[in-house]
């Protein structure tokens, strides 16, 4: 699993000078202040937010209330989380600027392995157990690009 500072060093290479970026799921803001130490502009979002980031109280499936728009949106380990996944990929539509990148990095639970996390058996090929959530985010990406 990557850390706060292997996901900064990612999102830094995929943001256009002056980017700002959103973390849906911030929590303790941890890639956020990460982030900032690298001059990159963001903000977050969590339904239990908590610690020193610039985290807003609010549900991944509200983002598209936000104001802001936003380069890159992201979201860090959160999206076995959320209420209603599939709608995570049209919510951050409606906030990303054109050209903007949807950016989700998340562990995954393996039916084959008893739903045990797909991170818990280091032996089992993650393609094996990442098919459920890779499935439903390609189904909602097809329709926002159609």
């Amino acid at each position: 699993m990557l850390g706060d500072e292997e996901v900064a060093e990612l999102i830094v290479d995929l943001l256009p000078p002056g980017g700002r970026v959103l973390d849906v799921g911030c929590g303790g803001g941890h890639t956020l202040r990460a982030l900032a130490r690298r001059g990159v502009e963001g903000m977050g979002v969590d339904p239990h937010p908590y610690g020193r980031a610039p985290c807003r109280h609010l549900h991944a499936e509200e983002i598209s209330t936000l104001e802001e728009r936003f380069d890159l949106v992201y979201t860090l380990h959160a999206l076995h989380e959320f209420d209603a996944p599939e709608r995570f990929p049209r919510e951050a539509k409606q906030i990303l600027r054109p050209g903007g990148i949807l950016l989700v990095m998340d562990r995954v639970r393996c039916p084959a392995a008893g739903g045990a996390w797909a991170d818990d058996d280091p032996g089992r090929p993650a393609a094996d157990s990442q098919r459920g959530y890779e499935a439903v985010l390609k189904d909602n990406i097809r329709r926002l690009s159609s």
